[in-house]
């Protein structure tokens, strides 16, 4: 398991690495759950009647939540994070995108996704583009 191998690149000889990392601390992690968490408390008031379909999209969705697959997933999340922190020191320009809030099932989010990796680069820019003139 190596998330960001840019111990990899540098044994290959290569000089100047831009690395990203996509994974989520443990901590955002644990807030997105959180957050996950509010938002269904707060759908669960949603009186049947008023929506039906959230009414029941909701409690099924529950059933899914938190159950676990997903709790394998985060544990091998973090760890693979932790592995990836100490990779990212290797890199020349370490790019971590803010994912907070985003589960790792949801990609369906895509559009904030790309959003999170946009913002992050846009904030590296600078470091990138001493990098190119440091090296060139």
């Amino acid at each position: 398991m190596n998330p960001l191998p840019t111990n990899v690149l540098k044994d290959l000889g290569i000089n100047r690495i831009i690395a990203v990392n996509v994974l989520q601390s443990p901590e955002h992690s644990a807030r997105g759950h959180q957050m996950e968490l509010r938002h269904y408390e707060e759908m669960k008031r949603v009186p049947f009647l008023k929506s039906p379909v959230q009414y029941i999209s909701t409690r099924l969705g529950r059933l899914f939540s938190l159950n676990l697959a997903d709790i394998i997933v985060r544990t091998l999340q973090a760890t693979e994070y932790v592995i990836a922190e100490q990779n990212a020191k290797l890199a020349d320009v370490f790019i971590h995108p803010n994912l907070e809030g985003i589960n790792w099932y949801e990609l369906y989010r895509v559009d904030d996704l790309i959003k999170a990796g946009e913002e992050a680069t846009y904030k590296a820019l600078p470091r990138i583009n001493a990098l190119i003139k440091n090296n060139s």
